[in-house]
């Protein structure tokens, strides 16, 4: 198999991606938020979507992406090891039905990627190695090795198309909105705030914008790098409300709707404050940067 020269013409929105920048769109596609994927056999029916595994994945049977009439259909495959379509004697297929489009097809993949002899596929594939492209094998998107070569069969019966796709595009939008937060080890002066990374659309957050309101003023802001925040200094029998807002380099979510509301007690508990300094404090808020915004 001889080496085959990268494909120049990938772009993304924030512009275009050269051979040293190719590591750069790994990342953002690693970054979307995703759901787990079922197994690592993945023929069979597959919805639009982010989906991710650690494991070695493999194509021993047709996989069809069903983009069920949504033009811009998303299908993004994370696999933490390595993707090998077909067998040395049996090729397999990845197709995409119902209005959708290779080029919005992305596989990003940690280790090395099979096209095994007369596969056909549709979509882009990064591997962080290399691109193995069979005799006979069609791939209609591209391939990029980060760092190995994506070669093709040597007597050039194998065949990469990229004509239909001249753009990465990578769908890059602001977060979901977060769920609501949750509200517990509630103490006299101090309690614990969590809510979850939001799922279902745009890239992933950088920080997250917590408000604590008491009786609908809101006291503070603080940026929380992750998804988790304990609050101290704060005042017995009083009640407490909170919000989440996520933010990435696009812009920021609609804010959450509001914890269920927590009063703190009128003296700590016997044996949980032990039980609640054991969670760093120290380590939380020399990560947090405190804006004081204050009503």
């Amino acid at each position: 198999m001889a080496p085959l020269s990268k494909a120049p013409n990938w772009t993304t929105a924030d512009g275009p991606i050269v051979t040293g920048d190719c590591a750069n769109a790994a990342s953002t596609l690693n970054g979307l938020p995703s759901l787990a994927l079922a197994n690592s056999e993945l023929s069979g029916t597959h919805l639009a979507g982010v989906w991710k595994t650690a494991v070695d994945c493999t194509v021993t049977g047709a996989m069809v992406l069903d983009a069920q009439n949504v033009a811009d259909a998303q299908f993004v495959f994370i696999i933490g090891g390595t993707l090998t379509v077909g067998l040395m004697d049996s090729p397999f297929t990845i197709t995409i039905i119902n209005g959708g489009s290779a080029c919005n097809v992305f596989f990003t993949v940690a280790g090395k990627i099979d096209i095994h002899p007369g596969s056909t596929v549709h979509g882009s594939f990064i591997s962080q190695k290399a691109v193995n492209v069979f005799p006979g094998s069609k791939i209609y998107g591209r391939a990029w090795g980060i760092t190995e070569d994506v070669t093709i069969a040597g007597d050039l019966s194998a065949v990469i198309d990229n004509s239909a796709c001249a753009d990465f595009n990578v769908t890059k939008t602001v977060p979901a909105q977060v769920a609501i937060p949750t509200v517990s080890l509630i103490q006299a002066t101090s309690l614990h705030v969590t809510w979850q990374k939001p799922l279902a659309s745009g890239l992933s957050p950088t920080r997250y914008f917590v408000r604590m309101t008491v009786g609908g003023s809101k006291l503070w802001v603080v940026n929380a790098p992750t998804t988790t925040l304990h609050v101290t200094g704060l005042t017995k029998s009083t009640a407490y409300q909170f919000t989440v807002q996520a933010q990435n380099s696009v812009g920021n979510s609609t804010i959450s709707v509001a914890s269920l509301s927590a009063t703190t007690l009128a003296e700590d508990t016997p044996g949980s404050a032990g039980r609640s300094s054991s969670i760093s404090i120290a380590v939380l808020f020399a990560a947090v940067l405190a804006i004081a915004i204050r009503a």
